[in-house]
């Protein structure tokens, strides 16, 4: 897909974007810093990969901050909030990005991989907003976008029962917090992708590849371009009026 020219709606804006050191996140960090926003880059454990997302953002105009963080660990992301806050001096949009999958069958999953499934992804996104949420309401403004799937829709029997019950339990937290902040004048969205090829989907095989395609309306993959773009809407003011919503991004591959 051929890049879009992108108006600067958030310059002065700083977004804190998890596990960006590379796929969705990375693109995330990229197309909103073409959007004039500076980006906290977190990771866990791909430091290299970071430092490229930083040399991205730099490169358009924007600054960046590299913080290395277990989102499942409260303190963790207690002592990147703060460094963050320190740095930039306030956090506007926060994208709870941070996951992976494991396609196995349920009766396969062992608790330790249930778990952490549940840590990375729900009690992550828990930690992350309890941190930086007060810091919106004081300000009385906000963006927070929770990184769903459609498999927490649609329950898609190859991804892993784990996964799809985390990814429908995002949907149900940002109803929840939509609801409970919308006062503060913070939107709470959710983004619900499919297909979109990435280092998290290169498990299926290629015929797993073309049937999923088939399932598609569009007949095709997406990239993390169109993932992008779509979410840089929710955080941008033309979507001020939206909240407790989840856009699918899957090529009308499933339709509610």
């Amino acid at each position: 897909m051929e890049q879009l020219i992108i108006e600067k709606f958030l310059e002065g804006k700083t977004a804190l974007i998890t596990g960006a050191s590379r796929g969705l996140g990375r693109e995330y960090a990229n197309i909103f810093s073409q959007a004039g926003a500076d980006i906290i880059i977190n990771y866990q454990s791909k430091e290299e990969e970071a430092v490229k997302t930083k040399e991205i953002v730099e490169a358009n105009g924007c600054k960046a901050l590299i913080f290395k963080a277990d989102v499942s660990d409260g303190n963790q992301v207690k002592a990147m909030v703060e460094a963050a806050l320190a740095h930039f001096g306030k956090i506007d949009i926060l994208i709870n990005n941070a996951g992976y999958s494991q396609p196995k069958f349920f009766l396969n999953i062992t608790e330790d991989e249930w778990d952490r499934m549940i840590s990375v992804h729900l009690k992550g996104a828990y930690n992350c907003c309890q941190n930086i949420i007060p810091h919106m309401v004081e300000h009385r403004q906000g963006k927070i976008i929770n990184m769903s799937s459609l498999i927490g829709k649609s329950g898609g029997a190859w991804s892993g029962t784990h996964y799809g019950t985390v990814k429908a339990g995002l949907i149900g937290m940002t109803k929840s917090l939509a609801g409970q902040l919308a006062q503060y004048n913070i939107n709470v969205n959710c983004v619900a992708p499919a297909f979109i090829i990435t280092e998290i989907s290169s498990w299926r095989t290629p015929e797993q590849l073309k049937v999923h395609t088939e399932m598609t309306a569009l007949k095709r993959t997406g990239n993390t371009l169109e993932a992008a773009y779509a979410t840089l809407y929710l955080a941008s003011p033309y979507a001020d009026y939206i909240t407790g919503f989840t856009m699918d991004i899957g090529g009308g591959v499933y339709m509610d």
